[in-house]
């Protein structure tokens, strides 16, 4: 895990610099259980969003949108498991 700074618009429309820990696609891909290509396929689709860093290009995701994505994950799942349970 690396931490960088990027920028991102307030509320009010200014910019400001924020600090953020990045996760390489390994790391992402073990905490959300997937493979290397999966998360690939979501920064292309937009599902998650990748940072490219240095020259060749890595990809990196942010902690807080993985922990966001496992979050949204795990709640799809308890609501499916609890629409099995009620049949």
């Amino acid at each position: 895990m690396s931490t960088s700074r990027h920028r991102e618009k307030t509320q009010q429309g200014t910019q400001k610099y924020v600090r953020t820990s990045l996760l390489t696609v390994r790391e992402a891909g073990r905490l959300l259980n997937v493979a290397d290509y999966t998360l690939r396929r979501w920064d292309a689709q937009g599902t998650l969003k990748a940072y490219r860093i240095g020259p060749r290009g890595d990809r990196r995701f942010r902690q807080e949108d993985v922990a966001a994505l496992l979050f949204k994950q795990t709640r799809e799942l308890d609501a499916h498991s609890a629409k099995l349970s009620r049949h």
